[in-house]
């Protein structure tokens, strides 16, 4: 065994709730998303379910190589995705996070490869072309029959990027762990860490999935579905015709004009300087945008508000979810924790402003850059 024991002290139980999902109950006690059904997969599911499927009474691996049965019910095999990632300029999730302490055979994700600047691209962080993203995850070892799992271990902001990725180009078994590692460690479950002689890497074999016989795995295909994106042009289209409500869902002080150099979507709620990761004012919003931070939609403990408390989030602020809406942030990633809750709200596939305030700030004419006075 390569595995060290996790935190044992636990945060009060999340409430109770219902999926929209229509689905098949596995337990009814530990979590609120705890459910599965062969060909629908939850947006969430508990560290709990995770445990029963991913591992055995001894917390051995569980063999993913082909469906298997739990409680009776036929389940595809799971694959594990460590997607933790953060708003710094040379990041390196795998060194900072993913080799400091992960679950059990997860195989890292790594956000910035998929990323990467274009050439003529305004974006910070654009949507891979299908192709890409095929490529990519087909070498972590996704095929078409596997239910994803990915989580981070901040506020499920990365894990949700991952989600809604695997949603655009067409799969739809994908599930985010909610509460992340935080909650996997607070109920006491093993991480393994880079102490434990190389079994650390991300390495093809070890990922659950990754093993699944090629006569049997159907070939992951990527079909972009467009209509979960807009771009620029869209949304200047938007502000004139009104079609749609807009979210920003970055911190209110990058609304607001303000002397000092602060925040841009991350977990806390300031950051200096007032910039992107790559250099681009953070201050300012498109006129008649809705702000709702997006730690609005998480708990304390990290995980999400449950659907009545995400309902009373967008209505409070504001959002009608009966008319259309896209949401938007500084970079592109943040919105998709947006996008879940949405989801978890009835509503699958709230479109994302793909390009963001990042994109925005840079083409938009200074009419269209609104600020807030700073009271």
């Amino acid at each position: 065994m390569c595995w060290e024991a996790g935190a044992s002290t636990l945060f009060p139980k999340i409430s109770a709730g219902t999926s929209r999902l229509s689905s098949v109950s596995l337990r009814s006690s530990s979590s609120r998303i705890i459910e599965v059904i062969p060909e629908t997969s939850p947006a969430l599911v508990s560290a709990q379910w995770l445990k029963e499927r991913f591992f055995d009474t001894s917390g051995d691996l569980i063999s993913q190589e082909n469906n298997i049965r739990v409680n009776g019910a036929q389940h595809h095999p799971l694959i594990l995705l460590d997607a933790n990632w953060q708003l710094e300029l040379d990041f390196d999730g795998y060194e900072k996070h993913y080799k400091g302490g992960h679950i059990p055979g997860a195989v890292f994700f790594d956000l910035d490869a998929l990323g990467s600047l274009q050439s003529g691209s305004q974006q910070d962080y654009p949507i891979p072309d299908p192709s890409q993203f095929e490529r990519f995850v087909s070498e972590l070892g996704v095929t078409k029959d596997t239910h994803v799992i990915t989580y981070d271990s901040t506020n499920t902001r990365s894990a949700a990027r991952v989600w809604f990725l695997f949603r655009l180009f067409g799969h739809d078994r994908v599930s985010v762990l909610d509460g992340g590692l935080r909650r996997w460690l607070e109920e006491g479950h093993q991480v393994c860490t880079s102490d434990c002689q190389g079994a650390c890497q991300p390495d093809q074999s070890r990922a659950s999935g990754s093993s699944v016989s090629p006569t049997s795995a159907r070939p992951f295909r990527a079909v972009l579905r467009s209509s979960m994106l807009r771009n620029f042009a869209e949304m200047l289209e938007i502000l004139e015709t009104e079609e749609a409500q807009i979210i920003d869902c970055r911190p209110e002080a990058c609304l607001t004009e303000t002397d000092s150099s602060v925040v841009t979507d991350i977990d806390s709620s300031v950051m200096t300087p007032a910039t992107t990761s790559t250099g681009h004012p953070s201050i300012g919003y498109i006129p008649g945008a809705i702000n709702i931070p997006f730690t609005n939609f998480v708990t304390s403990e990290g995980t999400l508000k449950s659907e009545e408390e995400l309902y009373l989030v967008f209505e409070s602020s504001g959002v009608d979810l009966s008319v259309p809406a896209v949401v938007y942030c500084q970079e592109g990633k943040t919105s998709c924790t947006v996008a879940l809750a949405a989801f978890m709200c009835g509503i699958r596939n709230l479109p994302i402003y793909m390009g963001s305030w990042a994109e925005w700030s840079k083409l938009a004419p200074s009419s269209l850059i609104a600020t807030k006075k700073k009271v």
